[in-house]
């Protein structure tokens, strides 16, 4: 185990600041499970920022559990983050899910993030 002050220190990416986060209810079972089994998901990054596991991220810290780190080795992310992100996107064709996509598209592209 780590102390946190020892931890890397990530900012999460721009893009994904904008969408909401896990509720506390769920992130608290997400630290139990993470203290009882470890990080069974790795913590996706992309443009060296977190893109995907902004909750695996604090739980890692809160624990002082040393976080699984993969880059994102997609050109295009944003079909990546609604499906890793199903749940909180919403079904498809969904307005929900509509929403966020149009929201995302946009922002991730060279032109929204310039």
């Amino acid at each position: 185990m780590l102390g946190a002050a020892l931890m890397p220190t990530l900012q999460v990416h721009p893009i994904v600041r904008s969408l909401p986060t896990m509720s506390g209810a769920l992130y608290g079972v997400l630290r139990q499970d993470m203290s009882a089994r470890g990080q069974r998901l790795p913590i996706v990054l992309y443009e060296g920022m977190i893109w995907d596991g902004r909750a695996r991220y604090a739980a890692c810290r809160t624990l002082g559990v040393k976080p699984w780190l993969v880059p994102l080795r997609r050109e295009d992310p944003m079909p990546h983050y609604v499906k890793a992100n199903y749940q909180r996107c919403g079904e498809p064709n969904s307005a929900e899910r509509n929403a966020v996509v149009e929201t995302l598209m946009p922002a991730g592209s060279p032109e929204g993030r310039a």
